[in-house]
């Protein structure tokens, strides 16, 4: 039997493979899907998924590791494989690749994790050919592996997509309309009231930064500034927004010739070698991204950047992270002006994100220090290489509205119907896809087990707009209540057990001192349910299992204990002080700034 690779993209690109697996019955096709999951209802017997980024089924983890030490040398290096283009794209002292960093990092695992899969496939099975669409990126890294491994490269037979005209109905009255409202909401919430004598400080004021940034401003010895104020009066703004289309079409022009010239060069394609493959023409596809539109969008960044950091003059700025373009290219400014940058922690590190020297959204850290959760954090920057005096543990500033929060779980119990010595349980659904093994296992419980047990009520939380809300009810049957108008926190706090899988949800669960079970990868594994208040499992009985053990009062005691222990490890003291130890942190930093002249 013939056995073939594909790669599906998107929809379009599956509904296409699973057309030829029907018609072509007498061979097996093993389908890649990158950044998508088909719906359980695409199935056919001679298609085989792979599903996850690294294929875990077809690469090793050992395989992983090595893809990502040669994604870091290539996002490193490879503006160096050749003369003179380095120099091009190093802007006002702003190298544009570096601030590009994360998305090559991206951009090259995903090019060797594709090519690596293919390979492997070949070993195992000699392919008969791959399946993919000719003009996509990861086309492009078929059409690579196929010529490699001496293979077919079968295009898929796609009507090509439509595309969408930019700025068809572009009106300059109604632009200026709308952003005018959009800087009078800006100009409301992030007022800058000036201090004389005050130090001024730069604050990305984005999510629960905007607490920090409220609380900064009532502080008498800081002058307060919102970057995202800035984003929007500054550049968003009819003058300006029509300036940047003028800037970023002269500099698009100078990248599009620059990168055409050097990508030509010999010195740079023979160099672009994984497992012997040369994925060079790969990035044909890839780079456009960059030269057309980011660095022309960055130049313009940095102009404005400048310009505000020269006249504001700031000793310190504090950001979501330093590894987003905006905010990096604040970093380096900052670095360039002899501004102190601090970053604060937002998020728990998840095991997916730890990949060579990089921390997603925190390391390599280009800031002068980050102001992190625990020691549990502390401990990960450390191991990839941020240095122990740049790190400082000061609590998670999010979670302070959970220690300064009235909640009134009794009204919220009664609203469901739980009566006195009845149990609640939360699911947390928010950013959960539903059509999964582990979700299809949770569902037949709800609907079974559950029935026979009236003590226990049901509640599901999914996320404001979730559109299939009905059929999610319908599902889960009469056992359980779908809900999304309902804070997470308020359900959180009036319930007696959690289950969930996304990001803080378990964290936040125990420091309102109930039992997490987690089916997912945010939280450390652990299947010693005694005593412990993280219980993870992997299937319905484990669930079973787990939701009686949580749920017995024997076990309380202990699951405080631990819970306490667990908190304090990955989110320091809860007493509602992390914002003010952020701020005392960033004023002392500033105060280091005395006397120095960039």
């Amino acid at each position: 039997m013939n056995y073939y690779a594909a790669i599906a993209a998107n929809e379009r690109e599956f509904e296409e493979i699973l057309a030829v697996a029907k018609q072509n019955r007498n061979a097996i096709i093993e389908c890649l899907c990158y950044e998508f999951r088909p719906e359980p209802k695409h199935v056919a017997k001679n298609l085989i998924l792979s599903i996850e980024r690294y294929f875990p089924e077809i690469i090793s983890k050992q395989e992983a590791e090595g893809i990502d030490k040669q994604a870091l040398f290539f996002t490193r290096n490879w503006h160096k494989l050749g003369k003179g283009f380095e120099q091009k794209i190093n802007y006002k002292g702003i190298q544009l690749a570096f601030v590009s960093e994360h998305a090559f990092f991206s951009g090259f695992k995903d090019i060797f994790a594709m090519l690596k899969a293919l390979q492997k496939l070949d070993r195992r099975k000699r392919l008969k050919g791959i399946l993919a669409t000719e003009a996509s990126f990861m086309g492009k890294c078929a059409k690579i592996a196929s010529g490699s491994l001496k293979t077919n490269f079968v295009p898929l037979n796609l009507p090509p997509e439509k595309k969408v005209a930019l700025w068809q109905e572009f009106n300059v009255k109604k632009l200026k309309e709308s952003l005018k409202k959009a800087s009078e909401i800006a100009e409301d919430a992030f007022f800058v009231r000036k201090k004389p004598g005050a130090k001024t400080v730069f604050v990305r004021s984005r999510c629960y930064l905007g607490k920090i940034h409220k609380k900064m401003q009532l502080d008498k010895s800081l002058n307060v500034v919102s970057l995202d104020n800035f984003l929007v009066k500054k550049l968003l703004n009819p003058v300006n927004f029509l300036a940047y289309m003028k800037a970023r079409a002269e500099k698009r022009a100078f990248f599009m010739k620059a990168f055409e010239k050097y990508q030509s060069s010999p010195s740079f394609r023979e160099k672009l070698v994984f497992e012997e493959m040369n994925f060079a023409k790969a990035l044909d596809q890839y780079m456009p991204i960059f030269s057309e539109r980011a660095w022309p969008e960055f130049t313009f960044l940095i102009d404005n950047l400048l310009k505000e950091f020269e006249k504001k003059k700031p000793s310190g700025i504090l950001l979501w992270e330093d590894l987003v373009p905006f905010e990096r290219i604040c970093t380096l400014i900052a670095k360039k002006t002899g501004t102190k940058s601090l970053v604060a922690q937002h998020g728990l590190f998840g095991p997916n994100e730890k990949k060579g020297d990089w921390i997603s959204g925190y390391a390599p850290l280009i800031a002068d220090k980050i102001a992190v959760w625990g020691n549990q954090a502390k401990n990960d920057l450390v191991s990839h290489q941020v240095e122990a005096e740049r790190i400082v543990v000061t609590g998670g500033l999010r979670l302070d509205a959970l220690h300064n929060r009235k909640f009134n779980p009794e009204l919220l119990r009664k609203q469901f119907g739980v009566k006195k010595g009845e149990k609640m349980i939360v699911l947390s659904a928010e950013g959960i896809t539903f059509d999964t093994d582990i979700m299809n296992q949770i569902i037949e419980w709800i609907r079974k087990d559950l029935g026979k047990t009236p003590k226990k009520h049901f509640v599901t939380k999914v996320k404001k707009g979730f559109e299939d809300k009905k059929k999610w009810q319908k599902r889960l049957g009469s056992n359980a209540k779908v809900v999304s108008d309902i804070d997470l926190y308020e359900l959180l706090n009036a319930c007696d057990v959690i289950i969930g899988k996304v990001s803080t949800l378990g964290l936040e669960g125990m420091i309102l001192g109930k039992p997490f079970i987690s089916f997912g990868v945010h939280m450390p594994p652990n299947n010693n349910y005694k005593g412990k208040g993280v219980i993870r499992v992997k299937n319905r009985k484990e669930l079973i299992k787990a939701t009686g053990i949580a749920l017995s009062g024997k076990n309380r005691k202990r699951f405080e204990k631990e819970m306490e222990k667990f908190v304090y490890k990955i989110a320091y003291k809860q007493d509602g002080k992390a914002t003010e130890r952020a701020i005392a942190l960033m004023k002392k930093m500033m105060e280091s700034n005395a006397g120095i002249k960039p």
